[in-house]
Parts: structure tokens; C-alpha cells; sequence
């Protein structure tokens, strides 16, 4: 079992072969103002980076948790990236409808606070949807050639703090 920081470390270089982008990854115990819910594993900052303390200890490191969360985050760096070069008139990766939506959500983004409908109107975000997809993909692609078990556990298992 790889540690924390081993972890942090192999997710955002193998990440940053198809993102390209780069961020600083912090650890701060929980506070409302900060995640939101105690269930919520990360946020981001501009190139920040956010970890939940009470997340993590609540037992993540046996699985692809925080490889998962890493890389989803680091999604979402990348579309306000995305979105900020289209602004300027910089030719990015990504059409203009997405780009479109993507400015959108970031515009009237939807927190997850814990509760059945404002976590249902967050994950159903065109920029959470893709963060999620991209995350999945590519842990399975970094995993394609061992017996990886898909073990990740989304935000809404319960811990106690």
C-alpha cells in the first residue's frame, strides 16, 4: 500500500501526461466553510488543491480514493484552464459548446451540502459529470495491465468523524 503522499505523487504525474496542468495538493482538517459536508473528500482553488483531513483518516488509503479525487480535481483545473485561454482568444482542446457549459456551471455551480437534492444537483453538472468520467477513465487506463478491483468510494459513504 503506497503512502499519502506516494499516492499524491503517482496520480498527478500520470494525470499530467494527458492534462497537463499542475497544482499544489494541501491537507486541512474539515470545516463547513471549506468542504461544505464532512462527507466531501476535495475541493480546488485555482491551483490548489484541497484534501479533507477527517476523509482521508477515515481509512482511503487501501484503495484508489484519493488517486481518484486527485485526478478529478485536477479535471477541474483543467476546464477553467480551458475555459480562460477560449476567453482570450488562445486556441484550446476542447469545442466551444463544452466550453460554453462548462463556463456555465462554473458560473452557477451547485455545492454538494450533504443532503439528497443539493448532492443530486451537483453530480448532475456537465463540469462534475466530466470530472467524474475523465477520474474513472483514467484510473482505469493507469491500471490496465494489473487486477485493479475499481475500489473507489464516492462521497456520500459514510464515515464517522
Amino acid at each position: 500500500m503506497m503512502t499519502l503522499p506516494e499516492q499524491i505523487y503517482d496520480a498527478s504525474r500520470f494525470a499530467n501526461q494527458f492534462l497537463g496542468v499542475n497544482a499544489v495538493v494541501n491537507i486541512e482538517e474539515y470545516t463547513v466553510e471549506r468542504f461544505g459536508n464532512p462527507l466531501c473528500p476535495s475541493v480546488t482553488n485555482d491551483h490548489t488543491i484541497t484534501f479533507n483531513k477527517a476523509w482521508i483518516e477515515a481509512g482511503r488509503l487501501d484503495s484508489d480514493d484519493i488517486p481518484f479525487f486527485l485526478i478529478h480535481e485536477l479535471r477541474h483545473i483543467y476546464q477553467l484552464e480551458q475555459i480562460s485561454k477560449y476567453k482570450s482568444g488562445i486556441t484550446v482542446r476542447e469545442n466551444a459548446e463544452t466550453l460554453k457549459k462548462w463556463a456555465h456551471d462554473w458560473s452557477d455551480y451547485s455545492y454538494n451540502f450533504g443532503d439528497p437534492v443539493s448532492r443530486k444537483k451537483n453530480i448532475t453538472q456537465e463540469i462534475e459529470m466530466d470530472a467524474n468520467g475523465y477520474s474513472m477513465a483514467l484510473l482505469i487506463l493507469k491500471h490496465i495491465n494489473d487486477s485493479w478491483s475499481h475500489m473507489i468510494r464516492m462521497e456520500e459513504d459514510q464515515f464517522d468523524m
